[in-house]
C-alpha cells in the first residue's frame, strides 16, 4: 500500500521535500539503511540535497556536544534494521555493532564515486571531537551508517523504485500521460454530468398552497361529540380529548358547529357569548394550544341562528348597518380569542351580486386584519344548494383569505353517468380556483339510497378525497354513521357501553339503536373497516400531489363506471369507480402506462402491488386508487 502511494507521488511529481544520503553510498541489497541507488551521488532534487547537507551539519554539530559516557550509554545515532517487505531502513536499538559479515562487506569498495563519497563522510566526521569508541572502529561506510539520521527526522527517505522514475525520461513521459488520462478522464464526467442535466426535463414547479389547501376539513356538532362535564351536552373539552383520533384522519382543520337549546332551537340573537355557544372560555385556550401541536386549525361555524327570520336577515345586512355592526362584532370577538376561521352559510337569493360581493370583501378585509406571516385567518362562505351561479361569480370576484364551499348533490344518483355530469359541471364552474365542497347537509350515510348504502358508501368515499377542491365531511361518516330520525347530529359512537361513550350520564339526545354502525373501539383494528379506510384515503389525500393540485381529467363515463384521473407533471392517479358488475378496460389505449401502483382498494387492504392496466379486469362494485408515471 505504502510503495504503490510512492509511485503515484512520483507518477504526478508530487512529495514535497524528499531526503536522502546523497553523500554515501552503498551496495543495494547489502547496505541497512536508505540511500541512493548504487553509484548515484546525487539525488534527483536539489533542493532536497541542499536542505539534507544543511540538517545533516545541525546533527553532528549536536551530538559533538554531548558526553562520551552519555553516548556510550544511550547511543544518539544507531544503525538501521532493513525491512525486506517495505525496503524501509528502521532503527534498531537492540545492538549499536555491526555484525563480522556486515562490517566486511561494507568494507569493500563498489565504486570510484562510492570510494568519493566515502571520503566526504570520513572528513566530516574527522570535525566530531568525541565519537564512542565502538563507532570509531568502523570503516568509513560503517562510521557513515553509524551516524545516519534517526527514522522520523525526516518525513521520509526516498526508495529505489522512486529514485529510478524521477531519474529517466521515459518516466517523465509516463507521468505525463498518467496526469493526461486523470485530466481527460475527469472532463469527460463534467461533460456527461451536463448532458444529463440539459437532457433531463425539468420539472413543474409545484404550488404553494395555503393551509386549508392540504388537507379535508371535519365537521362536529359540539354537543354530540363528547361530553366530559357529565352534563350530557358534549364540550371543547371533549373535542380536545379526541384530537390523537382525529389527527389520524389526516385532517388540516375542524369546522365546529356550535350548542343548541335541548329542543333543538338555535339561540335567538345574532350576538352570541362565549358560554351560550361553545361552553366555558377557559376551555378554548387549552384546545387552541392542543390543536396547534397537532397542526390542526380550529374554525367556529357563526351562521346567524335567525332561522325564521332568515330571509328578511340577510336581505337586510347590507342595508342595516346595526345588522352588518353585529355581525363584525362578533367575528372581531372570535378572532381576537384565537380562533383560525369562521364558517358562514349565507342564503343570496335575496341579495344582487354586488352586494354579496361587498359584503365578503368586508369580511375578507377583517380575515387580512388578524392574519399573520405563521397564523392565516379565513372565512369559509357556503350557500344553498341551487345557488351556485352566486357561488361561482364569487370565486372569480373575491380572492385571499377565502374558501367557498360547493355542494355535489351526486349521492342520490341512479346511474355512474349523472354522477359525472355533477363532476363535469363542477369542475368546469370551478375552472382554476380553488374551492372546497361537501355532498350535503348530512350524514354521507343517510344521504345515500338505501338499496346502494351497504354496497357503495365506499366508492363514494373515494371520490370525496380524490376530486379537486378540500374535501369536508361530518363526524361519525368515518364510522359510515347515520343521522337520527330527530336530528341530523346523532351522538359520536366510542365504544360499546350503554351511550357509546359519549357521555357517563344521560346525553341531551337518546342514540338510535337501529342498524348502528361498529363504534371507533371496533373500527380501529379492523382492517376493511370504514374508519380504516378513511385513515388511508386521509393520508393519501395529504401527501400525494396530483391529488393536491393535479388536472382533472374524465376517463370513463358509463351507467355503471365512473372513471377519472388527476395529473401533475409526470405523476398521475388513476380513479376507478365500478358500480356495476364485472368490466374490463385498456387504459393503455388512452396514452396511460402498462403497469401503474395500486395505493388503495375499497374492500380489501391489498396495497402496494402492481396493477396492469392493459386490459384491466375492474371487479363488481370495486374502487381503485391508482399511481402510475409517464416516463419522458
Amino acid at each position: 500500500m505504502h510503495i504503490t502511494w510512492n509511485l503515484f507521488e512520483c507518477l504526478l511529481g508530487l512529495g514535497g521535500r524528499r531526503v536522502c544520503f546523497h553523500d554515501v553510498s552503498f551496495k543495494v541489497g547489502k547496505a541497512p539503511g536508505r540511500a541512493c541507488a548504487e553509484g548515484t551521488s546525487r539525488c534527483r532534487w536539489h533542493h532536497a540535497e541542499e536542505w539534507n547537507d544543511r540538517r545533516l551539519n545541525q546533527r553532528l554539530r549536536g551530538s559533538a556536544e554531548g558526553s562520551t559516557a552519555n553516548m556510550d550509554n544511550k547511543p544518539k545515532y544507531v544503525l538501521e534494521s532493513p525491512s525486506p517487505a517495505l525496503g524501509w531502513g528502521m532503527p534498531s536499538k537492540a545492538s549499536p555493532s555491526l555484525s563480522a559479515k556486515s562490517l566486511e562487506s561494507a568494507d569493500k569498495p563498489t565504486s570510484i564515486k562510492s570510494e568519493q563519497s566515502s571520503q566526504q563522510s570520513i572528513h566530516r566526521l574527522s570535525a566530531v571531537p568525541a565519537l564512542t569508541e565502538r563507532t570509531a572502529r568502523l570503516s568509513s561506510t560503517a562510521r557513515a551508517q553509524a551516524i545516519r539520521l534517526p527514522y522520523g527526522a525526516y518525513k521520509r527517505y526516498l526508495s529505489k523504485m522512486e529514485l529510478q522514475i524521477e531519474s529517466g525520461p521515459k518516466w517523465l513521459w509516463i507521468q505525463r500521460i498518467f496526469v493526461g488520462y486523470i485530466v481527460v478522464s475527469l472532463v469527460c464526467m463534467l461533460v456527461t454530468a451536463v448532458a444529463f442535466i440539459i437532457q433531463t426535463p425539468e420539472c413543474k414547479p409545484p404550488p404553494r398552497l395555503k393551509w386549508w389547501q392540504t388537507g379535508p376539513m371535519y365537521r362536529i356538532a359540539l354537543q354530540s361529540f363528547r361530553d366530559t362535564s357529565v352534563d350530557g351536552i358534549g364540550d371543547l373539552r371533549g373535542i380536545q380529548r379526541q384530537l390523537h383520533y382525529i389527527s389520524e384522519l389526516h385532517v388540516v382543520a375542524l369546522i365546529i358547529v356550535p350548542l343548541t337549546n335541548v329542543n333543538g332551537s338555535r339561540v335567538s340573537n345574532v350576538s352570541r357569548s362565549l358560554k351560550d355557544s361553545f361552553g366555558e372560555e377557559h376551555d378554548l385556550r387549552p384546545l387552541l394550544k392542543a390543536a396547534s401541536r397537532y397542526g390542526i386549525k380550529i374554525i367556529f361555524d357563526l351562521t346567524p341562528s335567525v332561522a325564521t327570520h332568515e330571509k328578511d336577515f340577510w336581505a337586510n345586512v347590507n342595508s342595516e348597518a346595526d345588522v352588518m355592526d353585529h355581525l363584525l362584532a362578533e367575528f372581531n370577538y372570535w378572532f381576537k380569542h384565537g380562533v383560525d376561521g369562521i364558517f358562514i352559510k349565507m342564503k343570496t337569493f335575496s341579495l344582487q351580486q354586488i352586494e354579496i360581493i361587498e359584503i365578503l370583501k368586508k369580511w375578507k378585509r377583517l380575515a387580512k386584519k388578524y392574519s399573520t406571516s405563521s397564523k392565516r385567518r379565513i372565512f369559509v362562505v357556503a350557500t344553498r344548494q341551487e345557488e351556485h351561479d352566486y357561488l361561482i361569480s364569487l370565486l372569480r370576484n373575491v380572492h385571499g383569505e377565502m374558501l367557498f364551499i360547493y355542494y355535489l348533490n351526486i349521492l342520490t344518483n341512479i346511474h355512474a353517468t349523472s354522477s359525472a355530469k355533477t363532476l363535469e359541471n363542477y369542475h368546469r364552474n370551478v375552472e382554476n380556483a380553488w374551492c372546497g365542497f361537501i355532498f350535503g347537509d348530512a350524514h354521507i350515510a343517510s344521504m345515500m339510497l338505501q338499496k346502494s348504502h351497504g354496497i357503495h358508501f365506499k366508492l363514494y368515499s373515494m371520490l370525496l378525497f380524490t376530486i379537486p377542491g378540500t374535501p369536508t365531511y361530518y363526524y361519525g361518516d368515518e364510522l359510515a354513521l347515520k343521522d337520527d330520525k330527530t336530528t341530523t347530529k346523532p351522538l359520536m359512537r366510542w365504544d360499546k357501553s350503554k351511550y357509546a361513550g359519549f357521555s357517563r350520564s344521560d346525553p341531551w339526545i337518546l342514540p338510535n339503536t337501529d342498524k348502528l354502525p361498529p363504534p371507533v373501539i371496533e373500527q380501529a383494528t379492523e382492517p376493511l373497516s370504514a374508519l380504516s379506510l378513511y385513515r388511508m384515503l386521509g393520508e393519501i389525500r395529504k401527501e400525494e400531489p396530483p391529488l393536491q393540485y393535479g388536472d382533472f381529467h374524465l376517463m370513463i363515463n358509463t351507467t355503471t363506471v365512473l372513471s377519472y384521473i388527476r395529473q401533475w407533471d409526470r405523476l398521475g392517479i388513476l380513479v376507478i369507480l365500478n358500480f356495476g358488475g364485472q368490466y374490463t378496460f385498456d387504459f393503455t389505449a388512452i396514452y396511460l402506462p402498462q403497469t401503474a401502483l395500486l395505493l388503495a382498494k375499497s374492500t380489501d387492504m391489498s396495497q402496494c402491488k402492481l396493477v396492469n392496466l392493459h386490459d384491466m379486469k375492474i371487479e363488481a362494485n370495486m374502487g381503485y386508487i391508482l399511481k402510475y408515471f409517464i416516463s419522458p
